[in-house]
């Protein structure tokens, strides 16, 4: 019989009494892996996390500032119409260039 078939034939409380007759090398072994493992996950989550809402912020920051300048830059001419202020323009947005978001 080979380790593996041992293993599938394990009921799920033998698996426990099967890992209690692993020497002690193997079970510390095993059992700092698995620490290891946790920590790993933890920080990857951690750190995934603040990276996602530190880019959400900027984007939210950025896009505001779009509309921002994109608002400036039109006027509501009736009801349905948008005409751009080219006219109303102080020296600094004279300068400015179309650009897509």
């Amino acid at each position: 019989m080979t380790a593996r078939t041992r293993v599938r034939n394990l009921k799920p409380l033998a698996f426990f009494a099967a890992l209690a007759s692993i020497i002690i090398r193997g079970r510390l072994t095993l059992l700092y892996v698995g620490l290891l493992s946790l920590v790993l996950i933890l920080y990857a989550g951690g750190t995934s996390a603040f990276l996602f809402r530190n880019l959400r912020d900027q984007l939210d920051h950025r896009l505001n500032a779009d509309v921002e300048t994109i608002e400036g830059l039109f006027a509501w001419d009736g009801p349905d119409r948008v005409q751009p202020m080219t006219g109303n323009l102080d020296e600094d947005a004279r300068g400015l260039r179309p650009h897509l978001l």
